[in-house]
């Protein structure tokens, strides 16, 4: 089953609906305000391409177009070339300012919907994942700044949170690398913590390394995975697998994993039994068949250097070391990964003392407070190479094995030269199980050649996807915002209004300075599933991302690129300024351009459209 054979009749309908309710406002701002000038229109078009259907009223054409990515009004004497008469009601005949305004009628009645149906979803009442942490990634400017899971932001910046979609709306768009102050409350306290975003080169945008906190239930199921093709449904708990109980989805998960390293070699897939309880308490076994892959695996991992990066604040471990410290031992154990080290080392074990290399001497530094040698290692964060091939083998690996130790930089796989993590993945992948040649080069800059014999490893082949929960999920700690009288509603939506015109501005400008990556460009599909998605969350839901995509249509067509209302504003305000029209010329070859970069923006936002749904 794919996702969209999952999609239901009446919520593909709506959706269409929806969107195309968002097109034709704004295409009635441009009528209204045609009329109110006095401006023939000749043609009012919902959608492009072949009509559908089609009625005329006086002098104006109204139709449906078969394709719903857009629409116009056609004005009389609105293009280069035409030739008018100079009656009243021609386009080149009204005011600057009457011109103005019929350009930019379409964004104010974007933004006036937009206000609306902001205000009209928090009367129902939103849904949203609370802004409470639910995990901290190690060594992410979050663990740095010491924030814990448990822990509620209220207020980025001074600006109030209503969810955790608007901690990492304000991260990635309005930090731009710069400290932001988060206000957070832990138990019964108040806190202000200051964190500097970091930038992700996997993500595309800056991260602090926080998580949502999951609901304890109800499960959903993801559609077009193995536990929804074998008939698994929301609200289902799975009581056992294979006749084992699991007392979670985590169980679940670690049984799965187990259950695939035992197949034996060249299954391509592995039925499961799982015995679920319903919503209506009633009980049924489900057969679940997971399809697998065989991964060849080196078995190293990125080097975490002993060298520190980082430590957390107002820690043991910030009052002990300092940044810069190459950690050389821990209670005598020699560290050369601080990775391995935390899997290897005896977490209960109190600090004795620490060899540390600062600056050109050696120091011997003994802890002047009680400090176990995993609070130590979970308050440390070395140098990662992110992304780059210095490696640190896994204890019992191939890799390690052939004689690999942390800190070798992998150069050369097979004779093929790799700087990039996934690089040499891709390769491995390649040659399976057969002998590799590795040359690498040491942490002394000495080069080295090591023979490698990779090892299978049974792999669910969409556990990137559905994870080895088969389909089964747990969604984000919800809360509902409802407010309690039209007024406050009106006041809610006029400030998410203001809010969303911000953000997506400040997403712009962080595209314009790659602080954001072109991948999050997103087109028709994606507008699609993710307002399929939240139609299924509820009206208030589906309202409100109506609401953001009417805003983004807004900010989109006011930009100052050809054949957009911006554009046709740019050309208004040369026109003002030499007393007199560009000529046609130069106009068509000024609209040839935007057509170029509105087409290069739309195959962009196909081609990442495809490539999320075929993920």
């Amino acid at each position: 089953m794919t996702v969209l054979a999952a999609f239901d009749l009446l919520a593909a309908l709506m959706v269409l609906i929806g969107i195309g309710g968002l097109v034709f406002f704004h295409e009635l701002g441009h009528f209204v305000a045609c009329r109110l000038t006095g401006t023939r229109v000749e043609a009012f078009s919902v959608g492009f391409g072949p009509k559908i259907l089609g009625w005329r009223r006086g002098n104006t054409l109204y139709k449906i177009g078969a394709i719903p990515l857009g629409g116009y009004v056609k004005m009389a004497v609105e293009n280069p070339g035409e030739r008018g008469t100079g009656a009243p009601d021609e386009l080149p005949s009204k005011s600057f300012l009457q011109r103005l305004f019929i350009f930019t009628a379409g964004v104010l009645f974007n933004v006036i919907l937009g206000f609306i149906l902001f205000a009209w979803a928090f009367g129902i009442g939103i849904p949203f994942p609370q802004a409470r942490i639910g995990g901290v990634e190690h060594g992410s400017p979050a663990w740095e700044a010491d924030l814990r899971p448990g822990d509620l932001i209220t207020h980025v910046d001074g600006r109030a949170i209503l969810s955790f979609e608007d901690v990492g709306t304000e991260v990635a768009f309005r930090g731009g690398g710069a400290p932001l102050t988060l206000t957070i409350v832990r138990g019964e306290e108040t806190h202000l913590i200051a964190v500097a975003p970091r930038y992700s080169l996997v993500d595309g945008f800056d991260r602090i390394g926080i998580h949502h906190t999951q609901a304890a239930e109800p499960t959903t199921v993801l559609g077009g995975s193995p536990v929804a093709e074998a008939g698994g449904k929301g609200g289902d708990k799975v009581l056992a697998l294979d006749g084992t109980p699991v007392a979670d989805l985590h169980a679940l998960g670690t049984a799965v994993a187990a259950a695939l390293r035992a197949a034996p070699p060249g299954t391509a897939s592995l039925p499961l039994t799982l015995r679920i309880a319903r919503k209506d308490g009633s009980e049924e076994e489900i057969r679940v068949t997971v399809p697998i892959k065989t991964v060849p695996l080196l078995g190293v991992t990125p080097h975490e250097s002993p060298v520190v990066r980082a430590t957390v604040t107002r820690s043991a471990a910030s009052r002990l070391l300092r940044r810069g410290d190459e950690i050389l031992s821990i209670n005598g154990n020699a560290i050369r990964d601080l990775g391995l080290a935390r899997g290897a080392l005896k977490a209960e074990a109190q600090v004795e003392e620490v060899l540390v290399r600062r600056g050109e001497s050696e120091q011997r530094l003994i802890p002047a407070e009680p400090l176990t040698v995993q609070e130590l290692l979970r308050s440390v964060a070395g140098v990662v190479d992110e992304g780059g091939t210095v490696v640190a083998p896994q204890p019992g690996s191939a890799a390690a094995e052939a004689g690999l130790e942390p800190g070798d930089r992998i150069e050369e796989l097979a004779g093929r030269e790799v700087r990039q993590w996934a690089e040499m993945v891709g390769l491995l992948a390649e040659h399976g199980n057969e002998p590799l040649a590795l040359r690498v080069a040491t942490r002394d800059g000495a080069s080295r050649t090591v023979t490698v014999t990779l090892r299978s490893d049974a792999r669910f082949a969409q556990d990137e996807k559905f994870g080895y929960a088969l389909g089964y999920t747990l969604p984000p700690l919800y809360t509902a915002r409802r407010e309690g009288n039209v007024f406050s509603a009106i006041s809610m939506g006029w400030n998410r209004t203001v809010m969303t015109l911000e953000t997506v501005t400040m997403a712009l400008r962080g595209l314009l300075t790659r602080r954001v990556s072109a991948k999050h460009v997103g087109g028709p599909i994606t507008l699609a599933t993710q307002s399929y998605s939240m139609w299924e969350q509820g009206l208030a839901r589906f309202l409100y991302i109506l609401a953001l995509i009417s805003i983004n249509l807004a900010i989109l067509n006011i930009l100052p690129i050809p054949i957009l209302d911006g554009g046709q504003v740019v050309l208004l305000i040369v026109e003002k300024i030499r007393g007199k029209p560009l000529p046609d010329r130069v106009v068509g070859a000024f609209q040839m351009v935007g057509l170029a970069l509105i087409l290069g923006l739309v195959a962009l936002a196909f081609t990442n459209d495809i490539t999320n749904l075929l993920r």
